[in-house]
């Protein structure tokens, strides 16, 4: 809120130091040899333009947009195909698990040694695969944002300059303590973001299991 005040402070001092050095000099009285002088009325000076903040609370805005809503249907398809890929693997090394446990008294070494190496090697499989999952989705989710980021202000740009807003702010910021609704946006941007092109033409389709790594 300090900055914001510090901002705005900063740009009506600028627009009074306009209107300062746009005023005239008032004129002087003429004396005028052989009549009477009239009456000179005094130029008014300008007065700067009132400033105009917006206020668009960003979070929740974007998830519950036709956008936001499309992105997260896709990511949970994909992340569902793999979640069920990696329960089967997880299930089989149980059984593999339950095979060794219950055949160490009879099993040779050289069984039980194979039989090792391979519940190691799949749980070392299943490990990478789940650290993977989250490594991609978490690089969608930034792709994704940044695609709608860049929409939203694109958008808010686009209404400020059309409604003679001054400045727009963020209201969900942590650096906005107070702001009142009657400055809030949000509906009329979350309207226009809907009624934009999508920002997201090429969503991945979600992975079938098969094509999960092996």
């Amino acid at each position: 809120m300090t900055k914001l005040l510090s901002a705005l402070f900063m740009i009506a001092a600028s627009l009074a130091g306009i209107a300062v050095a746009q005023t005239p000099a008032q004129p002087k009285a003429v004396q005028p040899k052989t009549a009477q002088p009239k009456a000179t009325q005094p130029k008014t000076a300008p007065t700067s333009a009132p400033l105009k903040i917006g206020v668009v609370r960003t979070r929740g805005l974007l998830l519950a947009s036709l956008d936001g809503k499309k992105a997260v249907a896709t990511m949970n398809a994909s992340l569902d195909a793999r979640k069920k890929d990696l329960e089967r693997r997880k299930i089989a090394i149980t059984d593999l698990q339950l095979r060794l446990d219950l055949g160490k008294d009879t099993m040779s070494p050289e069984v039980k040694a194979d039989l090792t190496r391979t519940i190691d090697q799949q749980t070392r499989d299943q490990n990478r695969l789940v650290d993977d999952m989250q490594a991609e989705m978490t690089q969608e989710q930034q792709r994704i944002f940044t695609l709608l980021g860049e929409k939203l202000a694109q958008v808010i740009r686009k209404y400020a300059l059309a409604n003679g807003y001054t400045a727009v702010v963020d209201g969900s910021s942590a650096g906005v303590v107070y702001a009142s609704n009657t400055f809030d946006i949000t509906a009329e941007i979350a309207s226009l973001f809907d009624k934009s092109p999508s920002a997201l033409p090429g969503a991945a389709p979600a992975k079938p299991a098969s094509a999960a790594k092996k």
